[in-house]
């Protein structure tokens, strides 16, 4: 659409530029409040690849996204989970956060943890979270919701400091 402003001043082009700007005024305004509603998002999470969190060699433990290109169940979680505040401080103040994504065909690996069967822990599912602590894991796959992440997360560290006791 163009706009060209002239001299002439008609009713009809005086109405057409006010209602031009006052939509544009409102769509802006619409934005910018739906942006502040969303207090948080899930890049607040201090994702790293998982090679980067092995090399910090952190007492902590490393939780894994694992997620899919297309994955409507990844999205969900990134919209509706990750981006709550209680969820985004637990992960960065007791995990070392990972985001693994995966194009196509090809699975996310964790080359330096064994399956079952003793290969490289391939992550087929997705999403798939993963809790690592040295060299065990604990695997969940498919979309959880904000409890379910939560309970996995805080079982996981009851069960480290277990361990470790």
């Amino acid at each position: 659409m163009t706009f060209l402003l002239s001299n002439a001043k008609t009713p009809y082009t005086s109405l057409k530029l006010s209602f031009v700007l006052s939509t544009a005024l409102l769509l802006l305004s619409s934005l910018l409040s739906s942006k502040s509603a969303l207090a948080n998002d899930w890049q607040d999470i201090n994702w790293q690849s998982y090679e980067d969190a092995r090399a910090l060699d952190s007492d902590k433990p490393i939780f894994v996204f694992a997620e899919l290109h297309f994955c409507g169940a990844c999205k969900k979680m990134k919209e509706e989970v990750f981006n709550q505040a209680d969820v985004i401080e637990l992960i960065n103040e007791r995990f070392v956060p990972v985001n693994m994504k995966a194009f196509g065909i090809f699975p996310n690996k964790l080359p330096d943890l064994k399956s079952d069967s003793g290969e490289a822990l391939s992550l087929i599912g997705s999403p798939a979270l993963v809790v690592v602590y040295k060299d065990q894991y604990k695997l969940v796959y498919g979309f959880q919701n904000k409890a379910q992440l939560q309970k996995l997360l805080t079982e996981s560290l009851l069960q480290i400091q277990a361990a470790n006791s």
